[in-house]
């Protein structure tokens, strides 16, 4: 029983200390920029008897101190307050906590009112935008015409067969009869750029084509073209 009375005294002793040293109190804005200024503020009130211990620290991250006294241990005597201030810089990215303490040890030892508070400051990296993606620019596209689609071979003079081919590359150009039938080829290498074929009519056999509709097929790299013209004898 006496144990359990002296319990008793300690507790309701214990109680009435940590209603007597207010504090700490710890004022530091939510988020800040990076590299920004900021205040932080610490408030301790101690109404106990006798002389109170404060001490304040960083967490494990580490703040731009600018001023005011860093790492802190200050002592407040009975029945009196105290405030400190600190001038930090928003530094790295994400969050960071500053943490103070006070206590108030009784003069016998053992027993001691105590407070330990933090505060979380976030610093607000805007992140990098990201990059669009890369595109891959679509293939560039030949053409093909003929210049005089209507040919009279026997007339003399040349039928030009004209394409634009964007790519270095080997071109074929075959004319076909209207039932599908190769007349002439012609094959050669080219750079990129506009390239001509002289045609007098003949067929791959050396002799004069007969009248008709025929079609003339470009292909290569970039270049797959169909144009039809007439031959009149």
């Amino acid at each position: 029983m006496r144990i359990l009375g002296w319990l008793f005294c300690l507790l309701a002793l214990a109680g009435g200390l940590h209603a007597a040293l207010n504090g700490p109190e710890l004022q530091a804005p939510a988020s800040v920029a990076p590299g920004q200024d900021f205040t932080v503020a610490l408030s301790v009130s101690n109404g106990e008897s006798y002389t109170a211990t404060v001490s304040a620290d960083l967490g494990a991250n580490t703040f731009a101190v600018l001023g005011g006294p860093w790492p802190l241990s200050a002592t407040v005597s009975s029945g009196a307050s105290a405030s400190f201030t600190w001038t930090f810089s928003g530094s790295g990215c994400g969050a960071q906590t500053i943490s103070a303490w006070a206590s108030a040890p009784l003069p016998a030892g053992g027993l001691e009112d105590s407070g330990t508070v933090s505060a979380t400051v976030q610093v607000l990296c805007t992140p990098s935008p990201t990059p669009p993606p890369t595109r891959t620019p679509a293939a560039e596209l030949g053409s093909a015409l003929i210049l005089g689609n209507v040919f009279h071979p026997l007339q003399g003079g040349q039928m030009t067969l004209q394409f634009t081919e964007p790519y270095a590359s080997t071109v074929t150009v075959t004319l076909y009869d209207r039932l599908g039938r190769q007349v002439k080829g012609f094959s050669m290498s080219v750079g990129p750029g506009t390239q001509a074929i002289s045609w007098d009519g003949r067929g791959d056999d050396g002799s004069y084509v007969a009248s008709g509709i025929y079609e003339a097929s470009f292909s290569g790299r970039g270049l797959n073209s169909l144009v039809k013209f007439a031959v009149i004898k």
